[in-house]
């Protein structure tokens, strides 16, 4: 009976942050289309600060993509990723819930080769796993998001190419007796 009302609670949010996701989402599709009729309308007119108040409303769409994503009422979209271009711009996203007591490094090797995936998942969950970092380090410390291209070893002789994106942190651990 627990299990299940636990169940409900969560559908229940994931219901709730759906709707208020689309809401949102629907302001700034408004806020967008008259910066871009600024734009075109006032050339050069407030150029910084439209283009300021652009890179916030994109930077809310991809949260709203997030909470979508989150409440399962966006379907999954892969594309092909190269990390090399995508990766080290999270940081704008996880850097937040860090702290400034924590240090982000974030890299990706050069020949690391493009993924399919989906980009607002692999965000949502290096975020849940920096949060994680974050309570395992009160004091500070540092957390390292690295990409790179699996060996053979790792990716099995008849896997085709893998990559592989490691998380460290500079954190606690875990218990051995929970672990």
């Amino acid at each position: 009976e627990e299990a299940l009302l636990q169940a409900q609670k969560l559908e229940a949010l994931g219901r709730l942050t759906g709707g208020v996701a689309h809401d949102f989402n629907n302001a700034l599709m408004v806020i967008s289309n008259n910066l871009h009729l600024l734009t075109r309308t006032a050339p050069g007119m407030g150029a910084k600060q439209i283009e300021s108040m652009t890179r916030a409303v994109k930077s809310a769409a991809n949260l709203t993509r997030q909470l979508l994503a989150f409440s399962r009422r966006q379907p999954l979209v892969s594309e092909y990723v190269v990390l090399q271009d995508r990766l080290p711009p999270i940081s704008d996203l996880i850097q937040p819930a860090l702290g400034s007591r924590i240090r982000l490094q974030i890299s990706v090797d050069e020949t690391t080769a493009p993924v399919m995936l989906d980009l607002a998942e692999l965000e949502l969950s290096l975020l849940n796993l920096a949060i994680n970092a974050r309570d395992a380090m009160p004091d500070g410390g540092s957390l390292t998001i690295h990409a790179r291209n699996a060996t053979e070893r790792e990716a099995g002789a008849d896997t085709p190419a893998m990559v592989v994106i490691e998380i460290t942190d500079t954190g606690t651990g875990i218990a051995p007796e929970v672990l």
